[in-house]
């Protein structure tokens, strides 16, 4: 689960020139799946058949900090849960959105409880999205 920045650090090679051909190495590489997270614009899962683009909640982002932590988290929450991609995805983007409108890191990351809370409260992005 790398950002965009820590994908180019996994492969350097420049026959790899596209965020998707980068996934794609990991992949060739061994790797099952590939989340490559992408702060304000989302998240895009890889896998072998194929890609799928996650929007993020749109928010206002009062401090960053922690929204990898965040994101990470609430996809191992999902896989324990056995959800399936695209809840878990969605699930990761809404965790991360809430945690951008707080200031610092631990104090930032919220209970299930809270995230239970802002699905309801984001009718939109709940209607388009499976819970």
């Amino acid at each position: 689960m790398p950002n965009e920045g820590e994908l180019d650090l996994l492969v350097k090679n420049p026959k790899y020139n596209s965020q998707e051909k980068k996934a794609e190495r990991l992949l060739e590489l061994g790797v099952k799946n590939v989340v490559v997270t992408q702060g304000a614009r989302g998240a895009t899962l890889y896998t072998a058949n194929g890609e799928r683009r996650y929007e993020s909640v749109k928010v206002e982002v009062i401090d960053t900090t922690a929204a990898g932590d965040a994101f990470a988290g609430s996809l191992a929450f999902g896989l324990q849960q056995d959800w399936d991609e695209d809840r878990i995805m969605n699930y990761c983007n809404l965790v991360a959105a809430i945690t951008v409108t707080k200031l610092g890191a631990q104090r930032s990351l919220p209970e299930r409880a809270i995230v239970e809370k802002f699905i309801k409260r984001v009718s939109n992005y709940e209607k388009k999205r499976s819970y």
